[in-house]
């Protein structure tokens, strides 16, 4: 009989024979054709199960070959085995890791990472602020007017919007990296800027003169032909105004840098505002703040009577009319008392033009400039000092007077936007032959010579 336990493994199968005597007569038992071992079942599955893993084997390092000729994949499967590759360490480079911060004006307060400046170091003067790698966060605030932020990086790195300039160190041992900050009609808060612009408007607005044009003299005018002196034939109030170019879309205005550490700069933005190093020191903490804003000279003029003969006249003509218009930068006093602005133009101040004229002449400044005029020497305008002298009141004119070493005084007079040789009996000065002034003319480029001792009485 067979017996079954279920307890035992399936594969192991135990048969027993029932017992019976033997006797003389029984016969043998025939032996079974095939013999199976005890265990062979167990075997058989064994074996299968080898080769089922062998099998796998041979397809799964098939499969990891197939994907490691995959760059990216094989990259994944690396790093994630391996880990991230290491990287190098961007080197910092001379001077990035120090800063000094300038602001134009001083007003307000400055933090650097949350931390509130109490102090900013001078440049050339004082150590500069050490940073650490990484990202640095700089804000200037002076409430209600100001509240801008700008992001450094050490090193430096894309995203980076502080305006970054290099500066020297103490001693000049080394340099470093500068953050110049500047007040100007893009970054004051909407209402403030409004109300400064109209300050700005209101201050040029109070330097307008007037001057009448004599029977007989000339004035730039426009013509059907383009802009060329024309000859009063009666008398005409000529009103001289400065107008503010900062929100005219369609100005191209003067490109003006005075260089490092100066803190000034306009690229063709009427908007900008700058700190004009070579007239004024920099700012006071708190103090008041002179700066250039961009402006233009215009001429009205009308019969005595005041009917309007001609309007929007400019200060130059011909091929001097530069930038669409005479724009220049013009000196401006700017306060902020707490509640409102005060601002006042700074034009009819006289002396070398170094590098800019006064607004009120700025038209003889750009005669000299691009070349209207042959230097009086042959090393050129280099070795030629040139002395803007303006009229009081600005409409009555403004006087060259261009002196070389060895050689007499030049004076020349540009009024109604005529330019004037200041001497009858010398017309003809610079290479170049200038309208004859009368007596009245010479008499004004006289009197605006003595305000120069070394050239008074040079044009009689």
């Amino acid at each position: 009989m067979g017996i079954h336990n279920p307890e035992q493994d399936d594969d192991l199968q135990i048969e027993v024979s029932s017992l019976q005597p033997l006797s003389a007569t029984s016969e043998p038992l025939a032996e079974p054709t095939t013999a199976q071992p005890l265990f062979a079942p167990r075997r058989s599955r064994l074996v299968q199960r080898r080769r089922a893993i062998i099998v796998t084997a041979v397809l799964a390092m098939t499969l990891v070959a197939l994907t490691l000729t995959i760059a990216p994949t094989r990259e994944a499967l690396l790093g994630a085995v391996l880990g991230p590759t290491p990287t190098a360490t961007a080197p910092v480079r001379a001077g990035e890791d120090n800063l000094y911060i300038a602001l134009v004006p001083q007003w307000g307060a400055v933090t650097l990472d949350g931390t509130t400046l109490s102090y900013l170091p001078v440049e050339g003067i004082d150590q500069p602020f050490h940073l650490a790698r990484g990202v640095h966060v700089i804000r200037w605030r002076f409430p209600p007017i100001i509240d801008i932020s700008c992001r450094l990086t050490v090193p430096t790195a894309l995203g980076d919007t502080c305006p970054l300039r290099v500066g020297i160190l103490p001693g000049k041992k080394g340099v470093a990296s500068v953050v110049s900050l500047q007040l100007s009609l893009t970054n004051v808060t909407p209402a403030y800027h409004v109300t400064l612009l109209a300050a700005i408007h209101a201050a040029l607005d109070a330097r307008q003169s007037s001057e009448v044009v004599r029977t007989g003299e000339s004035y730039l005018r426009s013509t059907i032909n383009g802009l060329f002196p024309v000859v009063a034939t009666q008398p005409l109030r000529a009103t001289l105004s400065f107008v503010s170019d900062a929100e005219n879309p369609q100005a191209q205005c003067v490109a003006i840098d005075s260089g490092p550490g100066a803190d000034c700069a306009m690229y063709g933005d009427c908007r900008e505002l700058c700190v004009a190093p070579w007239q004024s020191p920099p700012t006071n903490w708190g103090g008041p703040w002179q700066a250039y804003v961009v402006a233009h000279e215009e001429w009205s003029y009308a019969t005595l009577q005041g009917r309007v003969v001609v309007a929007n006249q400019p200060d130059v003509g011909g091929k001097l009319q530069f930038l669409g218009g005479n724009s220049l930068p013009v000196s401006v006093t700017i306060n902020w008392d707490g509640s409102t602005w005060n601002v006042n133009a700074n034009i009819g101040i006289s002396g070398p033009a170094a590098p800019l004229p006064d607004l009120t002449c700025a038209s003889a400044w750009a005669t000299i400039q691009f070349n209207y005029l042959s230097p009086p020497t042959y090393a050129g305008w280099g070795v030629v000092t040139t002395y803007y002298i303006s009229g009081d009141p600005p409409a009555t004119g403004c006087l060259l007077a261009v002196t070389a070493p060895g050689q007499a005084p030049v004076l020349l007079l540009h009024r109604f936007g005529v330019l004037l040789a200041a001497n009858a009996a010398t017309p003809c000065v610079l290479e170049r032959c200038l309208p004859v002034p009368d007596a009245y003319e010479q008499a004004i480029a006289q009197h605006l010579a003595q305000k120069l001792p070394a050239v008074a009485g040079a044009g009689s």
